[in-house]
């Protein structure tokens, strides 16, 4: 009896699991399209660094 309800919960998580990687799959790469850009990769590093408050460490 237990075994049965363990099973039909996790039938359940991974029905739910593959619905949200349906709905997110195409929103996902969408962003990783914009982020791909030259300038846009370019400009991450100098965006996080000043969203983190931290300057640039020269070597």
């Amino acid at each position: 009896m237990e075994i049965e309800r363990l099973t039909a919960q996790l039938n359940q998580h991974g029905f739910e699991l593959e619905h949200t990687a349906a709905e997110l799959g195409p929103r996902v790469e969408r962003i990783m399209a914009f982020l791909e850009q030259p300038l846009i990769g370019a400009t991450l590093p100098w965006l996080l660094r000043r969203l983190l408050s931290r300057p640039y460490r020269r070597r």
